[in-house]
């Protein structure tokens, strides 16, 4: 078991949450819209990171204000709330506001949070990356509040630990 300690996974994880990872993977690797385990491939520590694999092998992601093009097509989104709250603490509340959207990569649909109006630094800067043979790209599903592929670049699949389990108990569905 594992637990988020960021928000950068919200609003599919909350700060907190305890998730399951089933260590290793297929032989083809973590597919579109898998939540991942990974340690960041720009450091050498032990830190876990989870997010959601993007793109794979030969694809070509490209991010503008959050919003994801794949292979030259947009993903699949709709405004599902204009205003979602959500608490951006593990130790206080400290409740944040965001539009919520609907994502579909694939076959797997899910909510991400993204602020088309934000202008922060990093955030702002398009993203165009061919991701290589042996790498994935991976976002966090709270786009302006997530340290991923946008800023280390893709991630090795030797660096990739596990895929976690969003609903391990069977009480949500958060795909």
């Amino acid at each position: 078991m594992l637990r988020e300690m960021s928000t950068s996974m919200a609003p599919t994880l909350k700060v907190g949450s305890m998730v399951m990872m089933v260590k290793g993977l297929p032989t083809s690797g973590p597919r579109r819209g898998d939540v991942i385990v990974f340690l960041r491939p720009d450091f050498d520590g032990s830190e876990r990171f989870i997010k959601r694999c993007i793109g794979t092998a030969g694809d070509r992601v490209v991010v503008v204000n959050g919003a994801i093009v794949l292979n030259g097509q947009p993903v699949r989104a709709e405004r599902v709330h204009p205003d979602f709250e959500y608490d951006d603490s593990l130790e206080e509340s400290r409740k944040v506001r965001s539009p919520r959207w609907r994502e579909t990569i694939g076959d797997v649909t899910f909510d991400s949070l993204r602020d088309d109006s934000a202008k922060a630094d990093s955030y702002d800067e398009p993203v165009d990356v061919k991701v290589p043979d042996g790498a994935v790209f991976v976002l966090g599903d709270n786009r302006a509040n997530s340290m991923d592929s946008r800023h280390f670049g893709v991630v090795p699949r030797e660096k990739v630990l596990g895929r976690v389990v969003l609903d391990p108990f069977g009480k949500d569905k958060p795909r």
